[in-house]
């Protein structure tokens, strides 16, 4: 490949533009997950001192996760403060950091026009550029994945204990990556004719591939001690049967295969793949041992997932993996034509970019977050401005964490004192909204017992509050 000048130039023009984007995006205040989990648990290592061990932070804030991700939020806030931008920022540095590896990955392992295509495919993602600025951990262990993985594929045992043993100190389910590479491990060593030739050495590689896995028994062994539990009880309520797994990984196929323009991109997946290996593309051996192991990944990784509770944003794990296999044959259908590629490349995202940005959903796997936050914001700031701080106030949960922790990041003063999520309290103000539809909006909102204050409108999202007559 010449002129690897083009796939650098375009690489970085990828990554200034996403951080142009995003940069108003960092002054939001924290939406869903972030809003009434993470920032607060993050906020208590900050405010009770920093620590990894499971003691660090009371498991119904952590909700028995490991504490890398917490801890590193934490440790950011200590030199840089706890604005919305401090947090907001280092989310984005994350992220932009996940953009970076994956080109040098790309390259790598083939070369610098599929390392281009793949950091294209990925920023243009909409779970990406939802997810970019969030504090949430999911874009941590993503990145975390590729170090782990790239580390093990280059042999790079160190790298390998470092990163993966962060994985799993990160979120639970980083053990897939490390299980899927003990499994692949073991396949190639009993492909392998002389296996027992060496089987002493090989023994102890295996033992140390597990050295993350080990990380992980060591802090459920702890958790158990200092809880009674390995895992946080109230997880293990969502691991489902067969049928109820059936459908969640008909559910995430959906999100990753289908939605925001995907099945574009799943199309151009199967064209390239049909195109190259049908044609006279060039096929190294040396590639096949990384596509096969991410191949195995990202399968075990849906299949894992259907099985445990539904999110999105879960799905960035893998997401990276679609962008450069999609890239990969990309590459290899155009050949040396690689001018068919960046051409090709630029349309796919410019398709996944109109996707983002006229389909929106009210979650945090897309960019209808921003509507949804900057309606919240919206009731928040009613209640603030007419000093409804000694009024009762019903609406539902998201707004209730907004009302009521200043961790949100919504309230300029004091949090409200009586917000409740029980309509039978007859409280004197209501907020209903769309964001997260309460079903019993259609019968009070028009009883007459209520009249409208305000209705304020983001899309086709809307939140309004109400007044007892």
């Amino acid at each position: 490949m010449k002129k690897p000048l083009i796939s650098y130039l375009l690489g970085i023009a990828v990554i200034l533009f996403i951080v142009a984007f995003k940069y108003h995006h960092l002054f939001l205040p924290h939406f869903w997950d972030e809003a009434w989990s993470y920032s607060p648990a993050v906020q208590y290592l900050y405010d009770h001192g920093l620590g990894l061990w499971p003691s660090a932070i009371p498991a119904e804030l952590s909700k028995g996760h490991p504490l890398f991700f917490f801890f590193l939020f934490a440790s950011w806030m200590k030199i840089f403060g706890t604005s919305l931008f401090a947090k907001h920022a280092l989310a984005l540095l994350i992220s932009v950091s996940l953009l970076g590896t994956l080109f040098f990955v790309a390259k790598k392992l083939f070369n610098h026009v599929v390392a281009a295509l793949a950091v294209l495919f990925m920023a243009f993602h909409s779970l990406f550029l939802a997810q970019s600025s969030m504090m949430l951990p999911e874009m941590l262990l993503a990145l975390l994945t590729i170090l782990t993985f790239y580390s093990y594929i280059r042999n790079k045992m160190a790298a390998y204990a470092i990163t993966g043993s962060l994985l799993v100190m990160t979120k639970e389910t980083g053990i897939v990556l490390l299980l899927v590479i003990l499994a692949f491990d073991l396949v190639l060593m009993l492909q392998d004719r002389g296996l027992m030739k060496n089987l002493k050495g090989r023994l102890f590689r295996l033992l140390n591939l597990a050295i993350p896995v080990f990380v992980f028994i060591l802090f459920v062994l702890v958790q158990k001690k200092t809880y009674g539990w390995y895992l946080y009880p109230k997880h293990l309520e969502f691991i489902n049967g067969v049928q109820t797994g059936t459908n969640k990984l008909e559910a995430y196929i959906n999100q990753f295969f289908i939605m925001h323009g995907q099945v574009l991109m799943l199309f151009l997946l199967i064209a390239s793949l049909f195109i190259a290996y049908f044609g006279k593309g060039e096929r190294k051996a040396e590639e096949k041992r990384p596509l096969s192991l991410l191949l195995f990944f990202m399968l075990g990784y849906l299949v894992f997932s259907s099985v445990n509770f539904f999110s999105p944003r879960y799905l960035l794990s893998i997401t990276w993996i679609f962008a450069l296999l999609c890239a990969y044959f990309v590459v290899k259908a155009c050949g040396e034509r690689t001018i068919i590629a960046y051409i090709t490349g630029i349309l796919m995202a410019g398709i996944l970019w109109y996707y983002s940005g006229h389909f929106k959903y009210n979650g945090d796997y897309d960019l209808g977050y921003v509507q949804a936050v900057t309606l919240q914001k919206d009731a928040v700031n009613f209640c603030e401005e007419n000093g409804l701080y000694d009024h009762s106030i019903y609406c539902n949960f998201l707004i209730h964490e907004c009302l009521t922790k200043n961790t949100a990041g919504f309230l300029k003063g004091k949090p409200f004192s009586k917000v409740t999520v029980n309509l039978n309290e007859s409280p004197e103000y209501l907020i209903f909204n769309n964001i997260e539809p309460d079903p019993d909006y259609g019968k009070v909102a028009g009883n007459g017992a209520y009249k409208l204050l305000k209705r304020y409108d983001e899309g086709w999202m809307f939140v309004e509050i109400y007044a007892k007559k």
